[in-house]
């Protein structure tokens, strides 16, 4: 018996990323663990979460599951929608060492796909459209970083579209329009 998949195409959902520096060149990596999205191939998910065990927990290990699994939370996420997304674009007061900023944009899921309350968990994923907020992009020398960024940036193959708004519902307006 062969089953059918359920998607014909990539699931389409938005997900934040942090912008980094990485082999001299600006790369995206995921906002809560140290994951670099490579340009030119998917990220492929893997069990992150460490568990202890029964009989020795003073001993760490990384669950050897295929990612996603319902059972457990790993998984490339991406919301529904962009809303719930952007208050991550705002960097916090002491950003993570060596962030340039931060970006917002859709992304394309596929494999296997576990639909959550607010989006997806996915095992392969890649950027499908790249938005730059200049708020989440926090540099006093902005037209410079801009220019480096769209060119290092450019690599994931990908639009690369930056975002004029003083606001977050004008950003939400923007991309919506875009």
């Amino acid at each position: 018996m062969s089953s059918v998949p359920d998607y014909a195409e990539p699931v389409q959902g938005w997900r934040a990323w942090s912008l980094v520096r990485c082999d001299g060149r600006a790369m995206l990596r995921s906002l809560y663990t140290n994951v670099v999205w490579d340009s030119g191939q998917a990220l492929s998910a893997s069990c992150q979460r460490s568990r202890r065990r029964f009989f020795r927990p003073w001993h760490r290990y990384l669950p050897s599951h295929p990612a996603p699994r319902m059972s457990c939370t790993c998984g490339v996420y991406a919301a529904f929608e962009p809303e719930p997304i952007v208050p991550l674009l705002i960097p916090p007061a002491n950003p993570p060492m060596g962030e340039l900023g931060r970006a917002i944009g859709k992304v394309a899921l596929w494999g296997e796909v576990v639909e959550c309350a607010r989006g997806w968990r996915a095992s392969l994923a890649y950027p499908q459209h790249l938005y730059l907020w200049s708020p989440a992009v926090g540099s006093r020398r902005r037209d410079e970083i801009r220019a480096v960024l769209d060119e290092e940036l450019s690599e994931y193959g990908v639009p690369v579209e930056w975002i004029e708004a003083t606001a977050r519902h004008e950003l939400l307006g923007a991309i919506a329009a875009g």
